[in-house]
Parts: C-alpha cells; structure tokens; sequence
C-alpha cells in the first residue's frame, strides 16, 4: 500500500511536470509565432519607410526638374523677346529707309473711297 501511494505521489509530480513541459511547448510555439509576426511587421514598416524615402527622392527630381525646365522656358522667353524687339527696330529701319514705303502712299489713291 505504501508502494502505491509512492507511486501515485510520483505519478501526480510526473503528470505535473509533463503539463508544465507541454505548457512551456506551447508557450514556446506562442512565442515564435509573436517573433514571426513581429518580424513581418518589422519588415513591412521597414519597406514601407524605403518606399517613402525613394517617393520622396523622385518627388524631389521632379520639382528640381520642373524648376530647371520653368529656368529654360523663362530664358527662352526673354531670349525670344529680345529677338522680337531687335527683330522690330530691324523692321521699322527698313520701314523707314524702304522704297516700298513710298509705293504703298502711293497705292492709297487706288483704294476707292467708301460707298456713301
């Protein structure tokens, strides 16, 4: 009788110990399933924040191209300006100093006055 009340003193610590092993297993298993998730987040925000900084350098090759392209076209504009007014005083020297000028008075009798 006394070798069974051992036995069964021994067999409820055994059973104890095999429910703390199973319960540290599975705590175990939790753990690693905590860590892999963890990790994915990890790697996702970290992506995340790769993806951020390479929208934010396009963005900013963008506006630095756009600002170089406005520089070209504001000098363009100011070079063709130029070429105008110098185009212009071209235009009224030869205006003044043309033979033409003197055909077109000229030609002014030719147009017939307006119906009254």
């Amino acid at each position: 009788m006394l070798r069974s009340v051992k036995l069964r003193l021994e067999n409820k610590k055994l059973k104890k110990e095999l429910d703390q092993e199973h319960k540290n297993i599975e705590e175990a298993q939790n753990n690693e399933l905590r860590m892999k998730i963890l990790d994915t987040k990890i790697r996702q925000h970290k992506d995340k924040i790769k993806q951020e900084k390479q929208q934010e350098e396009e963005a900013k090759k963008r506006r630095k191209e756009a600002y170089e392209q406005q520089k070209r076209l504001k000098k363009a504009i100011k070079d063709l300006e130029n070429k105008g007014l110098e185009n212009e005083t071209k235009i009224q020297k030869k205006g003044e100093n043309s033979v033409f000028k003197d055909k077109k008075e000229n030609i002014d009798w030719m147009i017939p006055p307006p119906p009254v």
